[in-house]
């Protein structure tokens, strides 16, 4: 299990000063609306998307044997050397290629699980190696069925937002293996956060002032 905490202390800050109960609970209420769970869903995948940016790339061992079968056998024949530059070249900006594996997106499960609200869902590695995505260690094993669900909790100013797979830690937090951390808000969705917010606020202030709530 991973989570982290989004801090909406200034809103805090703004309902300690009203003493008007309908404001207040409006801000109160900011933190509850589905437009801010979309956007953190939104700031998280897209580091997923982006692969931190700067996430530290796969070993081409991890990616021989963490690959559908049919392009294992397309691997087999390539150097590893082959298998670093096409990897490197997917991922430059002119690239018309995918890259063979996805870093963190082995069956989708943990993406899925740190971006979607309320989603639950579960991953099973058939004995003949081959993936099925349903509805450990550093992920889900072979023979082994593993679920997982997003952490989405509101706490009076502040939201919780994660997911309990339990391999989730490991890679979030670099343990036993890279660091590679997804949940996080980064700058440019931050201010994209904060820029709603404001918004939000800005609209509770024009209808207190026409009387409305």
């Amino acid at each position: 299990m991973s989570s982290m905490k989004v801090d909406f202390s200034g809103l805090k800050k703004l309902y300690e000063k009203f003493t008007n109960n309908p404001i207040k609970e409006a801000f109160r209420s900011v933190a509850k609306e589905k437009a801010v769970a979309a956007l953190i869903g939104q700031a998280i995948a897209d580091n997923f998307d982006k692969e931190g940016p700067g996430w530290q790339p796969l070993k081409t061992e991890t990616i021989r044997r963490s690959v559908a079968k049919k392009l294992g056998r397309e691997l087999a024949s390539m150097t590893d050397a082959q298998i670093r530059y096409h990897e490197v070249k997917a991922r430059s900006k002119a690239a018309t290629e995918e890259p063979y594996r996805r870093i963190l997106q082995r069956t989708g499960l943990l993406k899925k699980t740190a971006t979607k609200v309320g989603f639950t869902g579960s991953t099973t590695k058939k004995k003949n190696g081959d993936w099925k995505n349903a509805r450990s260690s550093f992920g889900p094993q072979r023979g082994v069925s593993v679920t997982g669900s997003n952490i989405y909790k509101v706490e009076n100013f502040n939201i919780i937002w994660g997911t309990n797979l339990p391999y989730a830690s490991k890679h979030n937090n670099g343990e036993g293996v890279p660091k590679r951390e997804f949940l996080v808000i980064r700058k440019e969705w931050q201010a994209r956060l904060d820029a709603y917010v404001l918004s939000r606020v800005k609209t509770y202030f024009r209808n207190a002032i026409r009387g409305g709530t």
